[in-house]
């Protein structure tokens, strides 16, 4: 099997983030900004959150839970801030993107709620047009550290993190984004133990996730004991490819597209900080029991033929996947020992 490509491997870090981002370091001291800016910012946000939240039925899986998303992103920022060579107005930047990242959410939740179409990418925009109008006359939207921000934000939604070119060569707002995707992909590993060991979790990011599909095929979205279906999904996984939400038949196909998520990882520090925290692991064993079970208990024996296929060559992926990552922190060890000048020939 080809091993997946992670740029990640291929291009081991030298310094911390910021250091790797000295246009967006530049960015945010010839701005006029200010930590009490931001925290009113912060603060007229929160407000926005909680009108928006309190017109989502009570039953809605986004209620309560994404304004809860947002402070923890944010709280990971300021957690981690050292590691990433955030100072302090810098940090400030990251919590507000990390705190109104998601507030579009909840606009596309209302939509949704009322008929009205809302895809998936679009929460992004959304989300930068409920922050210009929380923020009103008090802010200067179009400074250009606020113009970097809102970009950050609306390509946050993305399926795949746009490169420098995409964003009009801007590698102030490439890193912008970078840390803001993974810290959110941060947040969603941090949920996995829920997401593959709650059954009223499940239950909830079916009807959030494919209504539509569900209409049509009631079996959607739930453990089917394979990836469901394949074609679409199993070989774009094993050749490093992210996956589409919208194509998960089953719900072990959905945590595949969360395992998937490690192909994204732009930062080397916050990968691994998820890595340590386990979340990935916790993925990989939920989809090594429910394959095993789908070998031996679906009643097709082609289905079940697949489901042996597919834990196999998962088994293989993992071992293939961490002797890289293990091989890669190793280069970028000696690297750096030799940075220091701590192996000298």
């Amino acid at each position: 099997m080809t091993q997946p490509t992670l740029a990640l491997i291929a291009q081991p870090s030298h310094g911390n983030f910021m250091e790797r981002h000295p246009g967006l370091r530049e960015l945010i001291a010839n701005s006029t900004l200010t930590t009490d800016a931001v925290a009113q910012a912060i603060k007229l946000i929160r407000g926005a959150y909680r009108t928006l939240n309190d017109e989502l039925p009570e039953s809605h899986q986004w209620k309560h839970s994404k304004l809860a998303h947002a402070g923890d992103c944010a709280d990971e920022v300021e957690k981690h801030a050292s590691l990433f060579g955030l100072q302090n107005l810098e940090c400030a930047v990251f919590q507000f993107l990390l705190f109104g990242h998601d507030i579009g959410r909840l606009d596309q939740g209302l939509r949704r709620v009322r008929g009205e179409e809302a895809l998936d990418a679009d929460h992004g925009r959304l989300s930068v047009e409920r922050i210009k109008e929380a923020l009103g006359a008090t802010v200067e939207t179009t400074a250009p550290i606020w113009t970097a921000m809102f970009e950050a934000i609306r390509c946050h939604s993305f399926r795949v993190t746009p490169t420098v070119e995409e964003l009009g060569g801007s590698e102030a707002v490439h890193g912008l984004v970078c840390l803001l995707r993974d810290t959110d992909k941060l947040g969603g590993w941090n949920s996995a133990k829920s997401y593959t060991g709650d059954p009223e979790r499940q239950a909830r990011e079916r009807r959030a996730n494919w209504t539509a599909m569900i209409e049509a095929d009631p079996a959607w979205g739930n453990e089917l004991g394979l990836i469901s279906p394949p074609y679409h999904l199993w070989d774009p996984f094993l050749h490093g490819r992210l996956l589409e939400r919208a194509k998960c038949r089953s719900y072990e196909a959905y945590m595949l597209q969360l395992l998937a998520w490690l192909y994204d990882v732009n930062t080397p520090e916050m990968l691994d900080i998820i890595i340590e925290r386990g979340g990935p692991n916790i993925v990989f064993e939920y989809l090594v029991t429910r394959l095993t079970i789908g070998a031996t208990k679906l009643e097709s024996a082609a289905e079940r033929d697949e489901a042996a296929h597919q834990l196999a060559a998962l088994k293989q992926w993992a071992t293939e996947w961490r002797e890289g990552i293990l091989h890669a922190r190793h280069i970028a060890a000696m690297a750096k020992r030799i940075e220091q000048g701590e192996n000298k020939p």
